[in-house]
């Protein structure tokens, strides 16, 4: 055992020194119009300190020769939140977060070339709660005259204190005996986030002004942008009444975008809160906002609509429509991301990545005409930025990590140079992507298909398979560097990442295939691909594991139940293993009843629901059945899928006389992210899978 665990640390620490690119800015050198400076942050795993750390890397670019000057140096970056370049390049905003004496300080800092101009303490300011940098809520936005700067804070809590407490004072601004009271969050991977407003800071003065009057009660504020000639600004406004939902991965709550005027401190609405609009980015002429936007509480990811409104009379367009069922894998699949770039224009064109079937595609849509050219479709690519007819964009393939690539703006195919990596590639690794026909059909959505992407060692024999479900369910594996796939394969594996049908990628109607067919046509297409990829492998009897999370997890059980003679072994991180008693504590409710064909509202009373139907799609019905040893990695901070959901089947396993056992991680919460957790789960799993559970 020794060995194969010195290998496994081995592995695990050599694989935690590839950086992943964070941050990305370009701007044109004054004075030097051909010439373009760059600076890219990079994120690194540190074992000693159980954290990640970050590192700056600066350079030149000429236009003419398309050489790239590099400095050598790089800088450590300590405390930075959030990082802004103003319009016209000269200054920079940086929100910084340190700790003095132990408490949490952010200020916001004005950098004039290499000089501090100023460091405005905005906790000991105390006008606002803390400044959010999550993907949720957060934004450091220079206005177009570069003199002021919106971004997104907590709103100012009340004082309270006991009934009991003699403060010596009067104050009436403190409320007794209601420190108590409880605040609703934004769930998962949110917490101390409840109620964000926007706040205006003044470079010049450091004076600061949350505007809480520039939205409705009922709204709080995640994104803000500037409008035209800096008189109004466009808000992105998340509903929370009657009660928040959790937010992260979720592309499918209330939300409407305001326009605010500066002057007259009037608020509009631009559209309602029927559906779920998120990125607002305004036009190159500033007088219209595009957006994108999903049904409120279908699947919480989807296929996108991108629309445009016109910020004076509030006309709505549709740009680009939702694709429901793409006429090849090589056309348009449709719309599925976060949030769109920042500043990434060419012309009237909108430069922008979405998940294409198995890949990262780059796309460039013009909002005039709503034509969608495709410039980049296999592997993975991520736009960065656009500058003095530059193209940036991060590139990364299953064999291959982080680089940054750079191109002439063109509308012929853009020829990409190198700019800085990728810092590994393994060439002993091989790659391909798998598409399926389903061998179970469904007659509602007849004509899909589904993928997989297939990592395994080039030239080694292969010692087992481990399938990998994703998660969501409505997510996809992309042909993209993953440190534990690349990870299992030095140890001699192959990995199976399965986009069964309800992926993302593949148009809508994929999507809408899955809900009221989970643990049926999810785990027919699962199954369906690893015995396919042990027949394109060649070896009948070669062993199989599965191993996936929050619904690959789910997932994970369900196929060690369902074929229980086939799994060699499995594991579980967070999975949503009772759906029944998950829809109780669960930040996602309203997942449990959308991927069961079931109707959500807010109003719909516990006594109502029908429990039996849930617990005909839940993972536990097939429990008793497993053969196959389990280990189960559980978040103990996960408000997405708690703690109980996997101790509840961890019991069941035990009292059954299963090989079962669980790693229980207490500061982490749905994804397994601390470093030293993440680190101790690769090794974990990988001995799993190496002795089928057996005790070494």
């Amino acid at each position: 055992m020794s060995d194969f665990v010195d290998k496994c640390v081995s592995v695990h620490k050599n694989l935690a020194k590839i950086p992943s690119l964070t941050n990305f800015i370009a701007t044109e050198c004054k004075g030097a119009a051909s010439r373009v400076e760059y600076e890219a942050v990079w994120a690194q795993r540190d074992l000693n300190r159980n954290a990640k750390f970050s590192y700056k890397t600066t350079g030149l670019i000429c236009n003419s020769s398309m050489k790239v000057f590099s400095n050598q140096a790089c800088t450590e970056t300590n405390g930075e939140l959030i990082v802004r370049v103003s319009n016209n390049g000269t200054q920079r905003a940086i929100l910084r977060e340190v700790k003095i004496k132990e408490v949490r300080t952010q200020f916001i800092e004005i950098w004039h070339g290499p000089k501090r101009i100023s460091a405005t303490n905005l906790t000991s300011e105390n006008k606002h709660g803390v400044v959010h940098s999550n993907g949720s809520f957060c934004c450091l936005e220079w206005s177009h005259n570069d003199e002021t700067l919106l971004y997104v804070a907590e709103r100012k809590k009340s004082k309270s204190e006991s009934y009991f407490k003699n403060s010596g004072n009067n104050d009436n601004c403190v409320k007794k005996g209601e420190e108590y009271v409880y605040q609703e969050e934004w769930g998962e991977q949110l917490v101390g986030c409840s109620h964000p407003i926007v706040v205006m800071f003044d470079v010049k003065s450091e004076a600061i002004t949350p505007l809480e009057e520039s939205l409705p009660d009922e709204m709080c504020a995640g994104e803000v942008i500037w409008g035209k000639g800096d008189k109004s600004i466009v808000i992105l406004g998340w509903k929370v009444t009657p009660w928040r939902l959790g937010l992260v991965y979720c592309k499918n709550r209330p939300s409407a975008l305001y326009k605010f005027d500066l002057e007259n401190k009037e608020s509009v609405p631009l559209t309602d809160a029927e559906s779920c609009v998120f990125s607002p980015r305004l036009t190159p002429d500033g007088l219209s906002v595009i957006y994108l936007q999903n049904r409120n509480f279908g699947p919480h990811q989807q296929c996108a609509k991108m629309l445009i409104v016109d910020l004076t009379n509030k006309a709505k367009k549709v740009v680009v429509d939702e694709v429901l069922n793409p006429e090849s894998s090589n056309d348009f699949q449709g719309l599925y991301m976060d949030s769109m770039s920042k500043n990434c224009w060419i012309g009237n064109k909108i430069v922008l990545s979405s998940t294409h079937r198995s890949n990262t595609a780059l796309l460039a849509i013009d909002i005039n005409s709503g034509k969608v050219q495709i410039l980049e479709s296999k592997e993975s690519w991520h736009i960065l930025s656009i500058c003095n007819c530059l193209i940036f964009a991060c590139h990364s393939s299953p064999n291959s990590s982080d680089s940054i690539k750079f191109g002439l703006v063109s509308d012929a195919q853009i020829q990409w140079n190198t700019l800085e990596g990728p810092s590994f590639e393994f060439p002993e690794m091989k790659w391909e992507i798998i598409k399926y026909k389903p061998r179970l059909e469904n007659k509602k959505f007849p004509d899909l298909d589904f993928e997989s992407v297939l990592i395994k060692p080039a030239h080694e024999e292969v010692k087992g398979l481990i399938a990998n479900p994703h998660s969501g369910p409505h997510m996809c594996h992309t042909a993209s560097f993953n440190m534990f796939s690349v990870g299992f394969c030095q140890l001699g594996y192959a990995v199976l990442h399965i986009n069964f049908r309800g992926s993302l990628g593949f148009g809508q109607n994929n999507v809408n295939s899955l809900p009221t067919n989970i643990s049926v046509q999810d785990v027919s297409d699962v199954q369906q691909s690893v015995e396919s990829t042990i027949e394109l492998l060649k070896n009948p009897s070669i062993d199989v594991f599965i191993h996936g999370s929050s619904h690959g997890g789910s997932l994970t059980i369900q196929m060690l139940g369902q074929f229980p003679d086939f799994y060699s072994a499995g594991v579980t991180s967070n999975p949503a293993a009772n759906i029944a008693s998950m829809i109780g504590v669960s930040d996602i409710p309203d997942w449990c009843f959308c991927e069961a064909g079931l109707q959500f509202s807010f109003q719909t009373m516990s006594a109502e629901y029908d429990y039996s139907k849930w617990m005909e799609f839940s993972p536990v019905k097939h429990i008793a059945k497993i053969k196959a040893p389990l280990l189960m990695l559980v978040g103990g901070a996960d408000i997405r899928v708690p703690p109980s959901q996997s101790i509840e089947s961890y019991r069941c396993r035990k009292a059954l006389g299963g090989v079962v056992k669980m790693l229980f991680y207490p500061n982490n919460d749905h994804p397994i992210a601390e470093v030293l957790a993440e680190a101790d789960s690769f090794v974990n799993m990988a001995m799993w899978f190496y002795h089928k559970g057996e005790a070494k």
